[in-house]
């Protein structure tokens, strides 16, 4: 078992479970820029989620200090939450096995009338999650 640490104190190892694994109403996608006209939204894999920073596992490749946009959805009945076009920069990134792992820093910008919005947004989506989980683990136990 090979030990990550991320900057921060985000540690993963290759058991580690991810939050749409825990929650499979999770969608979290990365804007790819593909040729000079055509982008694509690729599937990721959202390890970590707060107000400043996110952890995410992805098989691209990008450098450290370059600019990402993702696009999160929760869809679970009757909650449906969607951060849109959240602006993302790579502080560090990690090789494991064929993939990497990025520790994303989030750009809002004090300017946007949504940074408040965004903020309160992903509180509420780790709450969800969190209870989820709870849930999750009170029915195996059962």
């Amino acid at each position: 078992m090979t030990l990550l640490t991320c900057s921060g104190s985000f540690t993963m190892d290759e058991s580690q479970v991810s939050l749409d694994q825990i929650s499979p109403e999770l969608c979290v996608q990365l804007r790819m820029k593909r040729s000079f006209f055509r982008t694509e939204w690729v599937k990721v894999k959202l390890y970590k989620l707060n107000e400043d920073e996110c952890v995410i596992k992805t098989d691209e490749e990008f450098l450290p200090g370059e600019k990402l946009v993702l696009s999160i959805h929760y869809a679970l009945e009757p909650v449906s939450l969607e951060i849109n076009e959240l602006q993302t920069k790579v502080v560090s990134k990690t090789k494991l096995c064929s993939c990497f792992v990025y520790d994303l820093s989030l750009e809002l910008s004090d300017k946007s009338d949504a940074t408040p919005l965004i903020g309160e947004r992903i509180r509420k989506l780790n709450a969800l999650i969190a209870h989820k989980r709870n849930t999750t683990k009170k029915s195996k136990t059962s």
